[in-house]
């Protein structure tokens, strides 16, 4: 099977950018074996890593919120800068820059601290981090979360070259959504991912400490860009010990540039505002959206990534956009979370 032309150009892209990497012995046995496989290639912050400093470039563009014409995007968009010293696990410096936005959070000796000039990460941010912190989820490979027999292994051709597909759908009579994933056959990275409408591509990969870091990051929905990010490692170097410190108390567990997952908080009841989209829309309605629940319990950035009926998809966005409810929580501690959500 062969795949769509956009599809392959932009897979072909990434294989003649990709610098070379150890070779697995065997080809991986399930789907749990290629996404840890791919996971162990290209996760940088494991005990015993190489210290590194990294720098990206990223350009936040503005998603689909099916806006009424008096209403004002909420999606931050501009030219944003994140910068990365790591030494260990425990002790590291993250800021990032967009727009207005910046924050500083570091782990040292004094513990864990934050300093941001809101309470409140934006979208674009949060996408960026989870690509350059996660970029292989736990959640595909880990056993307690059972999702590695759903899913359908094929290989599929880019150009001259053959990719691995793992790929899972969920679906009914007025829609089906994929989930789907492309790996280098003979090294094993994951080149691409669509995720309920959410696609990132990496592609230029350069090598660090036998670890594949991509030169560029592409996030999509659909043919609509979200967040392209440029890429530099480097040994850290010399190290200022001062990069550590913080003034201030220790942050709190929900205040955290570290993107937050569903499965990682204790959320709250989400049922009364899908409960209304059937009561007004009744059966049938089906799309797929990014949105984050903030540490105040309101529905921020809501856009639409899937979407067959672009009204009823206007309808939902504008209701989310006006719901309050108890925020997600962390260890006690109110916190922010993204929420990506396929209704059907």
């Amino acid at each position: 099977m062969r795949v769509g032309r956009s599809l392959r150009f932009a897979l072909v892209s990434i294989l003649c950018l990709c610098s070379p990497l150890s070779v697995p012995s065997q080809e991986p046995k399930s789907p749990a074996d290629w996404f840890s496989g791919a996971s162990d290639k290209m996760t940088l912050r494991m005990p015993g890593c190489a210290p590194f400093h990294l720098h990206v470039t990223f350009k936040a563009n503005p998603g689909e919120e099916m806006l009424n014409r008096a209403d004002k995007a909420s999606v931050i968009t501009g030219d944003g800068v994140y910068d990365e010293i790591w030494l260990e696990p425990h002790k590291w410096h993250r800021e990032v820059t967009l727009g207005d936005y910046h924050a500083v959070e570091v782990e040292g000796d004094g513990g864990r601290k934050m300093q941001a000039g809101t309470d409140y990460e934006p979208s674009r941010v949060l996408m960026l981090l989870d690509s350059l912190l996660t970029p292989v989820p736990k959640s595909l490979f880990s056993k307690e979360n059972g999702r590695s027999g759903h899913w359908k292994a094929d290989t599929v051709k880019a150009g001259d070259t053959t990719l691995m597909r793992l790929s899972s759908s969920f679906g009914n009579q007025h829609a089906d959504f994929f989930d789907s994933y492309y790996f280098h056959l003979t090294t094993g990275l994951l080149l691409m991912s669509n995720s309920k409408g959410l696609i990132t591509l990496r592609s230029g990969f350069q090598v660090f400490d036998n670890k594949a870091v991509p030169k560029d990051l592409v996030i999509k929905a659909g043919e609509r860009t979200l967040l392209e990010a440029q890429i530099t490692i480097a040994p850290a170097g010399e190290v200022n010990p001062d990069w550590f410190v913080l003034e201030g108390p220790a942050a709190e567990p929900g205040m955290t540039l570290r993107p937050l997952q569903p499965s990682d908080v204790r959320m709250p009841d989400l049922g009364e505002g899908f409960s209304w989209i059937s009561q007004e829309l009744g059966p049938g309605p089906a799309f797929s959206m990014f949105v984050v629940l903030d540490r105040s319990g309101h529905y921020r950035e809501a856009e639409i990534l899937l979407a067959p009926s672009p009204r009823e998809a206007a309808i939902i966005l504008s209701h989310f956009r006006r719901q309050h409810i108890k925020p997600a929580t962390i260890d006690h501690s109110p916190c922010q979370v993204q929420v990506l959500v396929s209704v059907l």
